[in-house]
């Protein structure tokens, strides 16, 4: 008799970033990505949007996942033909500061390969096919070193600036480098109705809606993870991996979440 998997405890939040093959700890294969989204498909998750999953309540779905592209970086453009045959749609959080330049703010570190982000009328033409934008703040700083009023305006200029070019409605948030504290989430919620970070997890009606857990494409390179997700039981290795990542204090990307 067929054992059937465990309901779905909560919505795994693909975080990528860029798409290319240099083997970079923030880049993706595009053919490693369409291979994993071809397999989830098959085997009957379907991609959700953030957007949508957010206005109605958050509510627990059965094999699901949502796609969230960091930094708006043009190797999106790499993937984006795959949407349609695959169904896929995704949020693309940007650093508006930076939309039509590159990923050189201040604090990258010198290991992650410089790229070239999207242009606004790249943006208005994903819009146009589906997927929404939210913001990455203005310059990508670190939001728990900012005082108040700088905190602030990143937060709020990025959100205005999302709107008035893009002329869609922007309530969502990724801390850079995923790091906040009660500071920055709580003047986050004055500007945002939903934030994430980097807590390795699904997520899920109950989390706190300015600290959403996501998972990073990091972990789905070898394919483990995704076997998981399809056994339905990728939350007690998400839990096992997030327990050791805090305890060694570092992410993928090294000391800089």
């Amino acid at each position: 008799m067929k054992v059937e998997p465990p309901p779905q405890a909560g919505l795994p939040i693909l975080t990528y970033h860029t798409f290319d093959t240099s083997g970079a700890i923030t880049s993706t294969d595009p053919s490693r990505f369409v291979d994993t989204m071809a397999r989830l498909v098959a085997e009957g998750f379907r991609c959700v949007s953030l957007l949508d999953w957010t206005r109605q309540g958050r509510p627990t779905l059965e094999k699901a996942f949502a796609l969230a592209f960091d930094d708006g970086d043009a190797s999106i453009l790499r993937v984006v033909d795959a949407f349609p045959t695959l169904g896929l749609t995704a949020t693309l959080f940007v650093v508006t500061d930076h939309v039509g330049g590159a990923n050189d703010w201040l604090g990258q570190p010198r290991w992650v390969p410089r790229s070239t982000l999207l242009d606004w009328s790249d943006l208005d033409a994903l819009v146009k096919q589906g997927l929404t934008v939210g913001s990455h703040t203005k310059s990508h700083p670190d939001l728990t070193r900012l005082d108040r009023r700088t905190l602030a305006s990143e937060l709020a200029d990025s959100r205005r600036m999302i709107e008035d070019r893009l002329g869609v409605a922007c309530d969502s948030l990724v801390y850079p480098y995923g790091r906040e504290n009660a500071k920055v989430c709580r003047i986050g919620a004055e500007t945002y109705q939903y934030a994430y970070g980097t807590r390795l997890a699904t997520a899920a009606s109950d989390d706190p809606p300015h600290e959403l857990p996501r998972v990073d494409a990091y972990y789905l390179r070898s394919g483990r993870l995704t076997e998981r997700l399809i056994a339905g039981d990728a939350e007690r290795w998400l839990r096992w991996r997030n327990r050791l990542r805090t305890a060694k204090a570092v992410s993928p990307w090294g000391r800089i979440r």
